[in-house]
């Protein structure tokens, strides 16, 4: 099957984009940039309501439900494909009941909790500005200005983070989840293959690796080592996992990433090492 499926669609990241952006507009369309102290405690008090995270709440289920209806897809295809249809088939009927669930209700929770925690942020930001202005002596009609003109930039790249990275850790994170549940270790490390993609993503294109074997990317190619993870789990990153379901659709020798080193592997030396 085409590898590409196992990427969440941009119009996911961009639905989820725009939805956190117009909650953000309506929170700050009347700020007062004379006064932004008064209106920041409007502000605190209106995200600490129980109406805001509800909000806040359906906007992160409707994002992830998303992300698990596109991958419960892929894996159906992926299963009418390969040698264990009807394992997956029978598993996907009951995964929300276990494991994959589980995650599904801390992805939507974790993202109900970015969302609401963002005009608290933003508003610190804010703050901390307005602070710092007024102790070099500026007056408040200038700075007024500033936040004018600063404040629809900072919201934008906030909400941009969130919804650039968030859609693509949830699909990476259902992904590990249902291969857990499914009992299949592989995957393939495959970028989006634009320019955007570091250097040490690059490097892992396409490569094959364990779930319980992660890389350090940047330590591979000699770069700072931020720590062990897998595609998809690091700020502004759009890589995702390619769950190895059926051997005989890969291409061999084959690079694969294992005990710190990537090398090239032939198709009898993998099946005996995932036997």
């Amino acid at each position: 099957m085409d590898k590409d499926k196992w990427q969440v669609p941009r119009r996911i990241e961009h639905t989820y984009d725009w939805a956190i952006k117009a909650l953000m507009d309506k929170i700050f369309d009347d700020f007062d940039y004379i006064n932004p102290f008064d209106y920041i405690e409007r502000i605190e008090e209106f995200v600490a309501s129980k109406a805001f995270y509800r909000v806040a709440e359906s906007i992160a289920y409707n994002m992830v439900t998303a992300v698990y209806n596109h991958n419960a897809r892929t894996w159906k295809e992926a299963a009418a494909r390969g040698t264990k249809g009807r394992e997956i088939y029978q598993a996907l009927q009951k995964q929300m009941q276990g494991p994959v669930g589980d995650k599904v209700y801390s992805l939507v929770d974790y993202n109900a909790y970015l969302i609401s925690s963002t005009p608290l942020n933003i508003s610190k930001e804010i703050t901390k500005y307005v602070m710092e202005q007024q102790q070099r002596g500026r007056r408040s009609e200038d700075i007024s200005n500033d936040l004018a003109a600063r404040l629809p930039g900072l919201k934008r790249s906030r909400v941009n983070l969130i919804a650039r990275t968030e859609t693509s850790k949830a699909s990476s994170a259902l992904t590990r989840a249902q291969s857990h549940d499914l009992g299949i270790e592989w995957f393939e490390w495959i970028t989006s293959k634009d320019a955007r993609v570091r250097k040490s993503h690059d490097n892992l294109d396409h490569v094959l690796m364990s779930y319980y074997d992660l890389p350090s990317p940047e330590a591979l190619v000699g770069e700072k080592n931020v720590g062990r993870y897998g595609p998809g789990d690091i700020y502004n990153c759009r890589c995702y996992a390619a769950p190895v379901i059926n051997v005989n659709y890969l291409d061999f020798p084959h690079k694969i990433y294992s005990n710190g080193t990537i090398w090239k592997i032939t198709k009898s030396s993998f099946r005996e090492l995932v036997s």
